[in-house]
């Protein structure tokens, strides 16, 4: 639930930002009176507002309430307000307004836009909206008329005067409906209610903890009731249990698998691999210069073009080590101490050893204070690791050379 708020609020401000027009023909003060100027007689389709249709019926409450024949004084542009508290009573704004504040109150006011608002608190007190609402709040209490509202909030309520010509989509915490909606009506919340006074003429479609009883003379359409998803109520614990056993599960497979393909490539490890790890310290120091190095040679020998190859071979390799450290260092750890053991292990103890050590190092790394040192110090001592085997092996070799010579 809480990840939905969050998304839509990311929405509605991407929204607020994107896909509307400022207008800049003129700069605006934010008192009232630099707001208000005269009527502007350029047709609404070419000012940028969307138009809408107002053949509605004469009892209608969104055409009764409001004579379009009379002459309003309308601000000329936009709205942009950005301050602690934002108050108007008899506003008339020819165009959209974008709203980001503590506390929002807005009385009397015609909108011939949409309106955008961001807030901890809002009332709307007998506001006219031609266009549609955008609103991200803590509490919400609107007396609205509009073509569609797409609300966030925590506590909303949307007052049994309040006219929605078109769609409401609204996810929150405790969301009370009234008032009427001509078409459809899409809730998401923890706990909804429906009064008596709220018509839905098309249909409902809602998730919350529990169904609720609503009468049908309430909703015209059909209604539709969406559990919620048993995944998004568990509990921390579990959540968290699944997560890191599964982590430690990944780090025990990937072990068995270098461990015991390095293993397996050389039936001597056991007897060579005790000088390699001898020096944790010097391991250390080598791999914090390869760390540097190796990708800056890379990226000369792919300049080089000749090397390209080898440069890419060469980072994509360091790329392995780094990413399976943990197997690295506990296989290491497991041939260190199997070097100092007067009965030598086999193969196979060794890897189960390996997979202890690895398993040991990933719990390690869920504590808080340990966990930074840990993911620093592993890629480097992995890298260090590897290095030195090679040089070793290099001069085993060239030791047996000598001795055949």
């Amino acid at each position: 639930m809480k990840k939905t708020v969050i998304l839509t609020i990311s929405l509605i401000l991407i929204i607020s930002f994107v896909t509307t027009a400022f207008a800049t023909s003129e700069v605006i003060n934010n008192e009232r009176e630099g707001l208000l100027g005269e009527y502007n007689e350029t047709p609404i389709e070419e000012i940028g507002v969307m138009p809408i249709d107002m053949d509605y019926p004469e009892d209608d409450l969104y055409t009764t309430r409001y004579n379009y024949e009379d002459e309003y004084t309308f601000a000329k542009d936009d709205l942009l307000e950005a301050k602690s508290r934002v108050e108007y009573e008899g506003l008339k704004l020819n165009g959209n307004a974008f709203i980001f504040s503590k506390d929002v109150y807005l009385k009397d006011t015609t909108i011939k836009g949409n309106i955008f608002v961001c807030a901890e608190n809002v009332k709307f007190d007998n506001v006219l909206v031609e266009g549609s609402v955008y609103l991200a709040s803590n509490s919400a209490d609107l007396y609205v008329y509009t073509q569609d509202a797409y609300i966030a909030a925590n506590h909303l309520t949307i007052s049994p005067m309040a006219n929605i010509t078109r769609t409401v989509k609204a996810v929150g915490n405790e969301i009370t409906l009234s008032g009427t909606i001509n078409k459809n009506c899409y809730i998401e919340a923890n706990e909804l209610s429906i009064d008596e006074n709220c018509t839905i003429l098309g249909d409902l479609e809602y998730l919350s903890n529990e169904e609720i009883e609503i009468s049908k003379d309430k909703v015209n359409g059909n209604i539709k009731y969406i559990k919620p998803n048993k995944e998004d109520n568990k509990t921390g614990l579990e959540s968290f249990l699944v997560v890191k056993v599964g982590k430690l599960l990944s780090i025990a497979i990937n072990t068995f698998i270098i461990a015991g393909i390095i293993l397996l490539l050389r039936k001597n490890a056991i007897k060579n691999k005790k000088s390699i790890v001898s020096n944790i310290l010097s391991s250390l120091g080598l791999g914090l210069i390869a760390l540097i190095m190796i990708p800056s040679i890379s990226l000369m020998l792919v300049m080089t073009v000749v090397g390209a190859g080898i440069g890419v071979i060469l980072f994509i390799l360091y790329l392995l080590i780094l990413l399976n450290s943990i197997s690295v260092v506990a296989l290491e750890t497991a041939l260190l101490i199997n070097s100092h053991k007067e009965s030598k292990m086999n193969n196979w103890q060794i890897l189960v050893i390996a997979i202890l050590i690895a398993l040991g190092i990933g719990i390690i790394r869920y504590i808080p204070v340990v966990k930074s040192l840990v993911s620093i110090i592993l890629p480097i001592l992995s890298i260090g690791i590897v290095i030195k085997a090679i040089l070793r092996k290099k001069e085993q070799l060239s030791e047996e050379s000598i001795k055949e010579a």
